[in-house]
């Protein structure tokens, strides 16, 4: 592991020392600033797609589907495993260390 004058041994931070002391770059906030100020223009262009019957339906679809996933967050998908004969399903983790850790 490298150890860097601002870290650990461990990896972690020294107390009191920044990860980043140079700080968020300006460009970024002025970014997120300009990205909110465009917020109603966005949001009425989404709505004017969506009530709009002669767009596609594709587009429409897509409209549809950012306002109830930045409304009501992104669905999750669930998947459920079974053995082929439905019993339990067995898991088995190998793990490589990279040198052979065995005594001989």
């Amino acid at each position: 592991m490298i150890v860097t004058e601002n870290r650990l041994v461990t990896g972690r931070f020294q107390k009191g020392q920044s990860g980043n002391p140079g700080g968020r770059p300006a460009k970024l906030a002025e970014l997120t600033v300009r990205c909110k100020d465009m917020t109603p223009d966005v949001l009425q262009t989404i709505q004017d797609i969506i009530l709009n019957v002669e767009a596609k339906d594709a587009d429409r679809l897509t409209a549809c589907r950012l306002v109830l996933e930045y409304g009501f967050g992104k669905t999750t998908q669930v998947n459920e495993l079974a053995a082929a004969n439905g019993g339990d399903i067995q898991l088995i983790i190998n793990v490589d260390y990279g040198e052979d850790n065995e005594s001989d």
